[in-house]
């Protein structure tokens, strides 16, 4: 029993900390992104580590939303649809039938802002 419970202790400081770094990760590629010029490919690199510690659903989907926000910049349009997917799929699961929760809107809206960037592309 003893073993039993070191082991899921264990595993919940692993997780707090995984979530911790996670957090701390996604806030220095925050900063990438700030820079003058930014420094995207550092901040999408430090983003795709973030993403894989955290195993928090909320966690999850802001990581990949600023991933988003990163792949858009960078040009590469197809990863950022599917990186706001990804995002929507998990504030879905998040928060059940409540589809009007300012992170559902927010991606909704970043894929809308996606759809006409492809648009003038396009034209």
């Amino acid at each position: 029993i003893r073993n039993s419970l070191e082991d899921d202790t264990n595993i919940d400081h692993r997780t707090n900390t995984d979530s911790a770094a996670s957090s701390t990760l996604h806030q220095l590629a925050a900063i990438h992104v700030a820079r003058k010029p930014p420094s995207l490919e550092k901040a999408k690199t430090l983003l795709q580590e973030a993403l894989s510690l955290s195993r928090q659903i909320g966690q999850r989907a802001a990581t990949l939303k600023q991933l988003a926000r990163v792949t858009i910049r960078q040009g590469f349009l197809d990863q950022a649809e599917s990186y706001l997917g990804q995002a929507l799929e998990l504030y879905l699961e998040l928060y059940g039938d409540n589809k009007l929760h300012i992170n559902v809107a927010a991606v909704k809206f970043q894929q809308g802002a996606l759809a006409v960037q492809r648009e003038q592309l396009d034209d």
